[in-house]
């Protein structure tokens, strides 16, 4: 991969959320998005490309695998669930004990305004990985 080039793989099952991954982040210049809707489709593609960053959904609880081997491989992963309030401690637990960083979909603010500080964050911190960090993203 080229210096200054970001590979991100967004893995989502919902398209709409999917969709709104790659066009957001398109419009922040990152370019190379690549997407996969299953964790199993996302480790093989883990394994096998050359990846800045991988943001998933939860997955109903398969994101744990995604998590794990990014930490192995030195790859920063960020989650973006739809948590239940009840659920928010342990799932920020969880996801620091192996190396993610977590927003809960339903604290996102949707509005337009909200939606570009969003992604506007999350490309700086895609940029500032460099694919290198064992850390968690630092939102």
């Amino acid at each position: 991969m080229a210096p200054n080039k970001f590979r991100v793989l967004v893995v989502e099952d919902d398209k709409g959320w999917s969709s709104d991954h790659k066009n957001n982040l398109r419009e922040q210049g990152i370019k190379d998005i690549i997407t996969a809707d299953n964790a199993e489709t996302a480790i093989k593609l883990i394994g096998e490309k050359n990846l800045t960053c991988v943001i998933t959904d939860g997955l109903y609880g398969d994101w744990t695998e995604i998590a794990e081997l990014g930490q192995k491989l030195g790859i920063p992963v960020i989650l973006i669930s739809q948590v239940a309030p009840e659920d928010v401690e342990d799932i920020c637990d969880s996801a620091k004990t192996r190396g993610a960083g977590f927003f809960n979909k339903d604290d996102i603010d949707c509005s337009e305004k909200g939606l570009r500080k969003f992604y506007t964050d999350l490309a700086q911190e895609i940029r500032g990985s460099g694919g290198g960090s064992k850390e968690a993203p630092a939102f």
